[in-house]
């Protein structure tokens, strides 16, 4: 390992003086300026799904927060309305009964509809914001001109039912517009984000501390970019495709630095990706997780900042959340604020999926940091956007990983891309590699294969049998042929924890699930079925990937694009052993050259296995 202190030239300023000139406020003004349109288009996002939802729907869709029936009096002479909301006999009241129940907090952007029956196809929008929350009431002022007041008001009053849809909450938004306005007084950093400042990489924490994951030092590049997150002054990127060890590196990343004995800030973008640094994929601790080698090996004390918003019983139990006492503390993203707010200092900030987080995101936690190492994939899922209004600026530098590393400012001296993966036998690794990394990713790990075949193509011939529901898709055809391979691989002794489903929409996700119910085959609720995007970070020895899209259109979606690049690199690299591909291939393949290349790719090794809607008939009244 090198103890030896390098400063390394910042590139020429080109992206930025792209964006909005070199200057720093020119810049904090296009971020201000890009927040801006984000939030106008979630709100327009949110409206739209709500106006193409019935009452019924909306009641019954989780993503969209509703109260179905609420008692609206008006405050005469304003634009004001109080909601009373009626209390089960079994709720108890109390202050945030509306805010624990229906998820509504103030300022935030609501609708109201009027409407007569659950199943209306039809019903007024009326856009109000939240202004006063009592126990079971809340004010709202509806967002009308003066002239339109009293006809407004009159069809709320005469309405059979007024219901209360959430929109939009602010919150988000409105820490990352404070951490815009603070960030360039208040860090060094920023005149790095901005291009001003050379990085350099001559921190001692690399010589206050030893290596503990002897293992990982083997892998050169690892090794490499442990010596150069511990030597980083300033901010330096890790690249990790899929497979390649990353969260092994962070765990050892974090673990030197707590012995160098620095204040370590962890982050991600969700609560699910912070879970999964804490204590692994599961419902307990891994072994190598951060959790094991801070509380039961007690190299450090550990937080996690709101830990009840975890989906995991075991981190809200048992997961320390008294951050002053502790050397090292995880966080998302945004609830870094809460940080910021006490006015707590940290020596360096980690944070993983950094390509996942739109880069306003990430200035929260920098605003309490004095370095950052940030590690992710801009190969896979991209940062969270509603407006395109600004990719012909920027591209799709939305996440400060891009920024600073994807052709940014700093590029490959900035970071590091590690190079060999331990996940997948080859033939799974070959193609993401080739069509995602310029076939620069080797393959690391030998092992015996699950099936005879790695890889299954299976060309389903079952034109236009997608089906909308509500704002998404499903194919029932399909989810059929997927339940097949779960029995298939049932009956080859592939234990069904050992087993992913990965499905673009939510609404097939739904659909397979069901499916898997109605087999006669006991364990298949162990089986997980989740869309692309919950299922980055996680692997199974066997993945089965449903495409869903089937049209005459050759419609794909989002499936297509950049966008959609990413998603497959995703779904394809979940897989240890074994990797089903189910779709009408005829749709794809037009829609898309990465489609077409995806078939050829696997068709010159692995015969396709072609089924049309009497096989798969045939199938399914064996298996039930």
């Amino acid at each position: 390992m090198s103890d030896t202190s390098v400063e390394r030239r910042v590139h020429p300023v080109t992206d930025l003086e792209s964006l909005a000139g070199a200057a720093s406020h020119g810049y904090q003004q296009y971020l201000q300026d890009f927040l801006d349109a984000e939030q106008e288009a979630a709100i327009e996002s949110t409206l739209h799904r709500i106006a193409d939802s019935s009452p019924v729907q909306l009641k019954n869709n989780d993503s969209i927060p509703f109260i179905a029936d609420v008692i609206p009096k008006p405050i005469y002479g304003t634009s004001q309305f109080i909601l009373h909301v009626e209390v089960g006999d079994d709720e108890e009241e109390g202050e945030e009964y509306i805010q624990r129940t229906y998820n509504i907090y103030d300022d935030h952007h609501v609708a109201l509809i009027c409407y007569d029956e659950l199943e209306d196809a039809e019903f007024e929008i009326i856009e109000a914001s939240v202004n006063r929350i009592s126990s079971n009431s809340f004010n709202v002022e509806l967002d009308i001109e003066n002239h339109e007041r009293s006809t407004v008001q009159s069809q709320i009053e005469n309405a059979t039912h007024v219901g209360v849809a959430s929109v939009f909450s602010p919150l988000v938004f409105d820490r990352e517009r404070a951490a815009i306005d603070a960030l360039p007084n208040e860090s060094r950093l920023w005149d790095v984000i901005t291009g001003q400042r050379a990085i350099a990489f001559d921190h001692d924490a690399v010589v206050n501390s030893e290596p503990l994951d002897e293992q990982l030092y083997e892998n050169r590049q690892q090794a490499t970019a442990i010596d150069e997150g511990l030597q980083a002054s300033d901010i330096y990127c890790v690249q990790g495709p899929p497979g390649t060890g990353k969260t092994r590196y962070l765990i050892e990343l974090v673990r030197r630095l707590a012995a160098a004995g620095e204040r370590v800030l962890v982050t991600a973008e969700t609560n699910t990706a912070v879970d999964n640094i804490l204590i692994g994929t599961g419902d307990q601790p891994d072994e190598r997780s951060l959790y094991q080698y801070g509380e039961c090996d007690d190299e450090f004390r550990i937080a996690r900042i709101n830990a009840r918003r975890s989906n995991r019983s075991f981190v809200r139990n048992n997961v320390n959340q008294h951050t002053y006492s502790a050397e090292v503390v995880c966080s998302t993203n945004n609830s870094a604020h809460y940080l910021v707010k006490e006015g707590r200092k940290f020596d360096v900030l980690v944070s993983d999926e950094a390509a996942q987080a739109r880069k306003t995101s990430t200035f929260i936690p920098l605003q309490v940091v004095d370095r950052a190492i940030l590690i992710g994939d801009h190969k896979q899922l991209p940062a969270t956007r509603e407006s395109k209004q600004f990719d012909d600026i920027d591209g799709r530098h939305h996440s400060l990983f891009e920024l600073l590393y994807d052709n940014g400012l700093y590029g490959e001296d900035g970071g590091i891309q590690f190079d060999t993966q331990y996940r997948m036998l080859p033939a799974l690794a070959e193609f993401s590699s080739n069509q995602f990394y310029d076939g620069s990713i080797q393959t690391g790990v030998d092992h015996d294969p699950l099936m005879s075949c790695p890889i299954g193509l299976f060309d389903l011939q079952i034109a236009d049998t997608e089906e909308e529901v509500e704002t998404s898709l499903q194919n029932q055809w399909e989810a059929n042929a997927v339940a097949a391979q779960v029995v298939m691989l049932m009956n080859n002794d592939v234990s069904p924890e050992d087993i992913g489903v990965i499905a673009p929409y939510s609404a097939q996700e739904s659909l397979i699930r069901s499916q898997l119910q109605t087999l006669p085959i006991g364990g298949t609720e162990h089986v997980r079925v989740a869309t692309i995007d919950r299922f980055q970070g996680s692997e199974k020895e066997a993945i089965i990937v449903s495409f869903t899209r089937s049209n005459s259109a050759s419609n794909i979606g989002f499936l297509a694009g950049d966008d959609g690049a990413n998603r497959l690199n995703v779904a394809l690299t979940r897989a240890r052993q074994y990797c089903a591909l189910v779709g009408d291939w005829q749709t794809l393949r037009e829609a898309s050259p990465l489609y077409e290349s995806l078939y050829s790719s696997v068709t010159e090794r692995f015969q396709p296995k072609i089924y049309t809607k009497d096989d798969i008939r045939r199938i399914m009244d064996h298996l039930t």
